[in-house]
């Protein structure tokens, strides 16, 4: 798609109403991302299933690029959401103007926190005749909070994490049952065959982020220790982020056996890396419904995790099974279960094929298309959450709106220092009593599917002793870097 001037529709979006239209809203601050590849993923399923589809892309001055979203989804159709001038007030209004622009039947939105203040006002001001869904792709309390403090504007929630369904559901303020959905994310099947693996040296593998969040400097010491005892083992990484230069010069320290591919496209993480990774790591003390997790796992690719928040609760990950885990930060712990597996290729191939398995039976495109068709298709008759009269106004919106108008003509901006400022996501920092209720249910949770979990694994095999004895240890021995 030719990139379209700032805050102009696209122009089949001129055109009769015929079909349903969804509008879905994204911050984009990669060129490559799980929310991105299921953002895209979702617009084509729905056109394929009858509906007209727009993403509204957040833009602000420093972070939020459109043209990153754009540039890998050519086909998808975008509005460009103005907020350049780094205000609350300046991103409530890009947000309204995108969803007057856009008329959509369907608003289904991410993260961006200033989406609950933009229906707000548009829904008193009487132009609230759509649906608005929030997409809830974390498991942290604190997002569960936010979409419970703003409940009186949020009519439906879709989780593509089962925890976060059911901290939803069973908080002292839960939503009820009807408005609350769970969703979990799939892959696409692989599209070339997996390498040889006989003669061939081991190969571990990372896709994400080089975050802060994802505990990414982890993989340092982890591979340091994985080297010391299997030094023909080899570690591919793909993806961005600020840890890139740090990756760069970690090459060095292992010439021809480190390789960072820097940001990669979907097509080319399933043409060259997926089928050539043996092993795939992650470190992330906290994750939804991973789509690089579930992208590895459907070719095969064994999985070694760490204990993120609600992992047992999700059973896509099952110890000894479908994957092997270790304590967050726990770096010794990860090589460990490494070189086990990699000393034990019999085990290591049986994973393999039960992971195949998992994922064609559990996970199929096709299911996740039909629950989300039918899903949506479901909004277009359900009743709004409350009648308009009853929202709340803010008594300040028409003199933001003067200072707003003043900002853009004197082309005033306020600077962020990151993203989450610029374009901030899910706020709970007034609800901090919610948030801790939230985080006791769902602890609660994860222990007791913890517990089934570990009732439930296999103890015969070669593997169960030291996967066993591992997840038992609650301290780790060392805990790599530090990403507070």
């Amino acid at each position: 798609m030719t990139v379209q001037p700032p805050g102009k529709v696209h122009q089949t979006m001129k055109t009769a109403r015929i079909r349903p239209r969804l509008l879905l809203l994204y911050a984009p601050t990669l060129r490559t991302s799980g929310v991105a590849t299921f953002t895209a993923g979702l617009c084509r399923i729905m056109e394929h299933h009858g509906w007209e589809v727009i993403v509204g892309l957040a833009w602000g001055t420093t972070y939020h690029d459109p043209r990153l979203f754009e540039e890998q989804h050519l086909d998808v159709k975008t509005i460009w959401m103005d907020a350049r001038t780094g205000s609350e007030e300046g991103r409530i209004q890009a947000i309204c103007r995108t969803i007057r622009e856009a008329r959509p039947q369907v608003v289904l939105h991410s993260c961006l926190d200033s989406a609950f203040a933009a229906v707000r006002r548009l829904r008193s001001a009487g132009r609230g005749d759509f649906t608005f869904c929030v997409v809830n792709h974390g498991s942290f309390p604190e997002h569960a909070a936010s979409l419970l403090a703003n409940r009186d504007v949020v009519d439906q929630v879709v989780c593509v994490s089962r925890w976060s369904y059911l901290a939803l559901t069973s908080a002292g303020v839960a939503l009820p049952g009807d408005r609350v959905h769970y969703i979990p994310n799939t892959v696409s099947s692989p599209t070339a065959p997996a390498r040889t693996r006989q003669g061939s040296p081991p190969r571990i593998g990372y896709a994400g982020r080089l975050m802060p969040d994802k505990r990414f400097r982890d993989i340092f010491p982890f591979f340091r220790a994985v080297a010391a005892g299997n030094p023909a083992t080899e570690l591919w990484i793909a993806g961005d982020g600020p840890y890139a230069d740090e990756t760069r010069h970690f090459c060095g320290e292992f010439p021809g056996r480190v390789r960072h591919w820097g940001a990669v496209s979907r097509e080319d993480l399933y043409t060259a890396f997926y089928p050539e990774i043996d092993i795939f790591i992650n470190f992330s003390g906290a994750e939804g419904w991973s789509l690089a997790i579930g992208e590895a796992m459907a070719h095969g690719v064994v999985p070694v995790l760490s204990a993120f928040s609600g992992i047992f609760v999700e059973g896509l990950a099952q110890p000894n099974r479908t994957a092997l885990i270790f304590p967050t930060g726990d770096t010794d712990s990860a090589a460990r279960l490494v070189g086990a597996l990699l000393d034990n290729p019999d085990q290591l191939l049986t994973m393999s094929a039960e992971i195949r398995d998992l994922m064609t039976r559990e996970y199929p495109m096709a299911l996740f298309a039909r629950r989300w068709a039918e899903t949506l298709d479901g909004f277009l008759s359900s009743p709004q959450l409350q009648p308009i009269s009853t929202l709340t106004t803010d008594s300040r919106s028409g003199l933001e709106s003067a200072r707003e108008r003043l900002r853009r003509l004197l082309r005033r901006r306020f600077p962020h220092r990151d993203p989450g400022g610029e374009w901030p996501h899910f706020s709970s920092k007034k609800h901090a009593v919610l948030v801790a209720e939230i985080a006791g249910i769902m602890a609660g949770h994860e222990r007791r599917a913890r517990e089934q979990a570990l009732s439930r694994m296999d103890t015969v095999s070669p593997l169960a002793g030291i996967q066993l004895e591992v997840l038992a240890c609650r301290q780790p021995g060392r805990t790599g870097y530090s990403e507070q």
